[in-house]
């Protein structure tokens, strides 16, 4: 019986010394997704998470026309992902705000922007983490 117990608290000890990002899941890596803006192709979009805690920063590809952004007031809280991209367009800029649950390799939530005066335009939106290419099949010739 003691044994057990002792067991028991050691597992319990264990777990609340886990990481935040273990107990959250790790949205560390490379994922993509795409968006197709009224009236055009899909463009895809791209971004390398990192993750500190409950920090989320990196670099977001724009596919429209492959600049480069740093994301901004990225956060974890549990299985919940989210962060901005600022990116200019011509003497103005739009910020794009991105929210969602991440579930393994996917994250699915709503990407909302506003451009002007126009009103806010909110979307769904889910990206996929991309594998390895190390741990990717061999494609064949």
């Amino acid at each position: 019986m003691r044994i057990a117990s002792y067991c028991l608290a050691l597992a319990f000890v264990l777990g609340l010394s886990l990481p935040t990002r273990v107990l959250a899941g790790d949205a560390s890596g490379h994922w993509k997704w795409q968006i197709t803006p009224q009236g055009t192709d899909a463009i895809d979009m791209s971004a390398d998470f990192k993750v500190d805690g409950a920090k989320l920063t990196g670099v977001f590809l724009d596919g429209f026309d492959q600049q480069k952004f740093d994301i901004k007031d990225g956060k974890i809280d549990g299985d919940k992902v989210s962060f901005s991209i600022v990116r200019p367009i011509g003497d103005q800029s739009i910020t794009v705000n991105y929210s969602g649950k991440l579930d393994g390799d996917t994250i699915k939530g709503t990407v909302e922007f506003k451009f002007g005066d126009q009103d806010p335009t909110k979307n769904d939106w889910k990206a996929d983490r991309v594998k390895d290419a190390a741990t990717q099949p061999a494609t064949q010739p």
